[in-house]
């Protein structure tokens, strides 16, 4: 199921930023069609983790937010009231959406970081309309603890044990390389933590996996090339 849904919230996501942000009803009508239909899966499922197990989780509560964010810039109709309920829990008093690890509290085994502290980032992050004024120091917070994680080699940590992504070396530093430069204002220079990381991903760029292939897409790098091969990918005639 996580991973059902962290799929769907990544094609949405591909799908969206596709999209100008003025123009949504020029979209395909099968396309447009399709993104509605994913957004009602994603906020169903969302809401209804958040509200049996009170808990943001890792991904489901704060992608939705990401993408109801995008979605609506581009015209489209979001669960308002399900987008101010998750937003309100996730910028909760005392840290209760657990956007990095408490002082004193041991890390993760296995974790290069922490994926709540990423996915806080790019839940808030500016789609036209200006970061949430309550999310700005959550976001500082967040993203002060992503570059204090990342590698002297500019890349960071690779994810053991079963996170909602695959072949986790080069995709986790993808994804915490997106969390810091899809959003400029995070409140810290994050420009020499992204020239590490580019430099990083011109040796070790090699993951064929659509995962990789859609985050490469998102932060920019070698974008053209994985556009034309993502939909392979996706429609079974290539390695996922």
């Amino acid at each position: 199921m996580r991973s059902q849904s962290f799929l769907a919230m990544f094609c949405l996501l591909i799908s969206l930023s596709a999209a100008r942000a003025d123009e949504p009803a020029g979209q395909p009508a099968d396309q447009e069609e399709a993104i509605c239909k994913g957004l009602g899966f994603v906020e169903t499922k969302s809401m209804t983790w958040l509200r049996e197990r009170k808990c943001a989780s890792c991904h489901h509560v704060r992608l939705m937010i990401w993408v109801d964010r995008e979605a609506r810039q581009r015209g489209f109709k979001v669960d308002e009231p399900g987008l101010k309920e998750a937003t309100d829990f996730l910028l909760a008093a005392e840290n209760r959406g657990a956007i990095i690890p408490k002082p004193g509290d041991p890390e993760r085994a296995g974790n290069g970081y922490s994926l709540m502290a990423l996915f806080t980032i790019l839940s808030f992050r500016d789609v036209g309309q200006g970061p949430e004024p309550a999310a700005q120091e959550v976001m500082k917070v967040a993203a002060e603890h992503l570059v204090s994680k990342q590698q002297a080699d500019g890349s960071w940590m690779p994810f053991l044990g079963n996170p909602p992504f695959r072949n986790p070396e080069e995709v986790s530093t993808l994804l915490a390389a997106f969390g810091l430069v899809a959003e400029p204002r995070v409140g810290i220079d994050v420009a020499p933590s992204a020239t590490k990381m580019r430099e990083w991903l011109k040796s070790n760029s090699k993951d064929e996996g659509s995962q990789a292939r859609s985050l490469r897409i998102l932060i920019d790098h070698e974008r053209q090339t994985n556009v034309e091969l993502l939909p392979q990918l996706t429609n079974g005639t290539g390695s996922n």
